[in-house]
């Protein structure tokens, strides 16, 4: 069963909350551990605003830094390219999908041959043929694993 639009709207203030108190502590200096740093991109990586999505990524690679975590190097692939799509650029690790069971998925745009497979599994992205791989799953309408995303 769907949600209400009176729970959708509480669910969407909720996450404006969250994102308003992940940037006040981050601007106040409050991220000190990889996992803070983690978790204060991932809460950015959901916003809607370009910056936001640039600043999730510059989050996750100090993630990275502090701590050598396979989430963390997703999230910074992820974020990269949600910030270039929201500018609308194309993404390089092909991490976003798009679309609907009605009219299929895609990652595009997308430029495959900018960012190497080699990249991308150092990053824990899938290579482009499992990407390739999920989109026929997904057309399916059959789940992706988790460690394909």
């Amino acid at each position: 069963m769907g949600k209400s639009q009176a729970e959708w709207g509480q669910m969407a203030k909720r996450d404006v909350d969250r994102l308003n108190r992940a940037k006040k502590i981050y601007r106040a200096g409050g991220l000190v551990t990889a996992d803070d740093y983690f978790d204060a991109a991932l809460i950015l990586q959901h916003s809607n605003l370009s910056e936001d999505y640039l600043l999730a990524h510059i989050l996750c690679t100090v993630s990275i830094a502090k701590e050598n975590s396979a989430d963390a190097r997703w999230l910074s692939a992820a974020t990269l390219d949600r910030y270039l799509q929201s500018v609308q650029q194309k993404q390089v690790f092909g991490t976003q999908y798009r679309g609907d069971d009605k009219n299929g998925y895609t990652n595009e745009p997308y430029d495959a041959n900018l960012v190497t497979d080699a990249i991308r599994t150092a990053l824990d992205v899938p290579t482009t043929a499992q990407q390739r791989k999920d989109l026929l799953t997904f057309h399916n309408g059959l789940p992706v694993s988790q460690s394909s995303y």
